[in-house]
Order: C-alpha cells, then structure tokens, then sequence
C-alpha cells in the first residue's frame, strides 16, 4: 500500500482514496460505504477485482487495550473464487489503518498462495 485517505462525518457519506502498488504499478481506487472502514475496503476491493477476484468473508474487530487510544486488532479472512482461504490480523492505534493493512496482508497472502499452487 502506497497511501490512503478517507473522509466521513454527519449528512455526508464516507469516502475513502487507496493508491497499492501492485507489482511495480500504482493503482488507484476509490469508493464510498457505511463507514470509512467499509469505503476503504470498497476500494481495495475495486483495485484487485482488476487483478484478482478476491472477497472479504470475514472482518472482525476487538479492543485490546481501555481509553480513547486504546489499541485495536482487526482480523480479516478473504477468499478467491478457486476456494483458496486466508486471514491476516493487524495491530494498531486507528481502526481505518489497522483494518487496510490486515486486508493488504491477507491479498498479498492469498496472491501468494495462488501463485504457489500455480507453479
């Protein structure tokens, strides 16, 4: 992932900007949903169905830490349409950030994999 912005807030809907770099190339998605999180995966999701149909099956969310700047953990499963499953987690302060960077972990896991079994 090269970089991502999102916009949300009250009478508007939620948009977020994804720019991943994809074997050497930069590619540029974009879209909305019910929250920044969704929209952020939205577009990932756009960018690699170009490359790759790969769908999110399950996305989950805990607090691993109390307070206001409480870190969270986000575990994400996705799946290609031969069947190949995997999950991917990630730690961090931001629910958006840490929620891209588990799906980016687990596309360049489920890539991997196909690649694999491919050869």
């Amino acid at each position: 992932m090269t970089g991502f912005s999102v916009s949300t807030g009250i009478g508007t809907m939620p948009y977020a900007f994804v720019k991943l770099n994809i074997d050497g190339q930069d590619h540029i998605g974009t879209d909305y949903g019910v929250g920044p999180v969704d929209a952020a995966l939205n577009a990932i999701q756009k960018i690699t169905g170009k490359i790759s149909e790969i769908r999110i099956k399950d996305y989950g969310l805990a607090s691993i830490s109390g307070g206001s700047g409480a870190l969270c953990e986000v575990t994400v499963k996705v799946e290609d349409p031969l069947g190949n499953k995997v999950s991917a987690k990630s730690v961090g302060e931001d629910i958006v950030t840490t929620s891209v960077k588990a799906v980016v972990d687990a596309i360049n896991r489920i890539m991997l994999k196909k690649m694999l079994s491919e050869k």
